[in-house]
């Protein structure tokens, strides 16, 4: 896909408008993809063995390049701060590996 734009329309293109073109286009690419991947998730679906495939596929599962998001990490109060730091130091007895050398 491209920008659509003519040499002399490129030429007159400020940087953040350039940008802005740029972003439209990323977004329409990974649309096209997300569509796809809702027909590739459908075949995949209609011929899936459930009993060595339990769940269901996703369209996200076609997409190239698609990371799931990462869990969003949230803060510790003091207390669990303290409780986490002094876990550290003393873990308990059933994390405690201990290696005969």
């Amino acid at each position: 896909m491209d920008l659509r734009l003519s040499d002399e329309e490129f030429g007159k293109l400020t940087f953040n408008e350039f940008e802005l073109l740029s972003d439209r286009l990323t977004e329409k690419k990974k649309h096209g993809y997300v569509c796809a991947g809702i027909v590739a998730a459908t075949v995949a679906n209609v011929k899936r063995d459930p009993k060595s495939r339990p769940e269901p596929y996703s369209p996200l599962d076609f997409v190239p390049g698609y990371k799931p998001p990462e869990p969003e990490l949230r803060p510790l109060t003091p207390e669990a701060q303290v409780e986490a730091f002094q876990s550290f130091f003393n873990p308990p007895k059933s994390r405690v590996i201990r290696v005969k050398i």
